[in-house]
């Protein structure tokens, strides 16, 4: 038995059906085509129940991107962190020569984030003025990636925003 499959096609739907009706099992039917014994009776009533194999008519809108395009976003922010979500959509859009909106591109952000493609490590430096550097991690981090993160950003950011020594380390 075949897994990680969501959708029968129209043709193994036919073929259930079929078999079905010439008086097979529905165990024997589920070995034939390869799927679970819980999806054939499924199918079997669906058809007896509305009359067609056809897939119903999706609801909702269609997506703006596709995957491979949701990645290609993705690294264009780990490539350019600093870029608001109108640059990236525009960025974007000049790139897929299709329209692509800001708010579509927070939706890909908040997709990763949230259900994601894994989890994303940052680590900033922020004031009271504003969010100042957000470096991006890959993989795990041990105490010399995060020594060099330290010492990579904390002297450029304090000396950016003028705080002289007036600065607390947290």
């Amino acid at each position: 038995m075949k897994t990680c499959r969501k959708e029968t096609t129209t043709e193994e739907r036919n073929i259930i059906i079929r078999l079905k009706k010439n008086g097979q099992l529905v165990r024997q039917i589920a070995k034939v085509v390869d799927r679970s014994y819980s999806t054939v009776p499924q199918i079997i009533q669906r058809y007896f129940s509305i009359g067609s194999v056809e897939n119903r008519k999706r609801t909702g809108r269609p997506a703006t991107l596709n995957d491979q395009e949701c990645r290609n976003v993705l690294s264009t922010v780990r490539k350019a962190p600093k870029l608001s979500a109108l640059k990236l959509a525009a960025h974007v859009a000049q790139d897929l020569k299709k329209t692509v909106h800001a708010q579509n591109i927070r939706q890909v952000l908040w997709k990763d984030v949230k259900h994601g493609s894994g989890s994303v490590m940052l680590w900033g430096s922020m004031s009271g003025q504003r969010v100042e550097k957000l470096v991006f991690i890959d993989g795990i981090m041990n105490h010399k990636m995060y020594l060099g993160i330290l010492k990579g950003n904390i002297s450029p950011t304090v000396e950016k925003l003028q705080l002289g020594l007036s600065w607390i380390f947290q």
